[in-house]
């Protein structure tokens, strides 16, 4: 939601495999009729994302040993965002010889419809929050609550 998609999990999905019409479930995520996408979490084996495809939906799948920052980049490719990974940001309006670097691990999101937005799992400083803010860059911080991020 913070990125302006609406997420439905268990979703049903109609597609043909091997000249069979299947019926299922999937997670679907919309923002507008043009940008919809399905979100497969393993559910679907063998070429089942293939014919979805073939069908003429846009899914992406989501795997159990999958990086968080392979997953973002697999939900951004869907989302059609463009982005940087791994953002540097000058600290100053002066030259970049003679400025301070500020590299941030995450994804900046820049897409003309919105303001930027940094994804990251980094804990930021509250002056360093206040320089992306005054900078006109939203924040979304995952917590990743304990699990490590490979």
């Amino acid at each position: 939601m913070a990125m302006g998609y609406q997420y439905s999990p268990n979703k049903n999905i109609s597609f043909q495999y091997a000249g069979i019409q299947i019926n299922a479930t999937s997670n679907l995520a919309t923002k507008s009729n043009d940008n919809i996408f399905y979100i497969d979490f393993g559910n679907f084996y063998g070429d089942a994302i293939h014919a979805i495809e073939k069908s003429g939906y846009s899914i992406i799948q989501v795997k159990d040993n999958d990086r968080l920052d392979d997953i973002i980049q697999k939900l951004l490719g869907a989302m059609n965002a463009s982005f940087i990974k791994d953002p540097t940001f000058m600290a100053a309006k002066r030259p970049v010889d003679y400025n301070t670097r500020l590299n941030i691990p995450g994804f900046l999101m820049d897409q003309a419809s919105m303001s930027k937005v940094l994804l990251t799992t980094a804990p930021l400083h509250h002056q360093v929050i206040q320089f992306l803010t005054d900078n006109d860059i939203r924040i979304i911080r995952i917590n990743l609550k304990g699990k490590k991020n490979e």
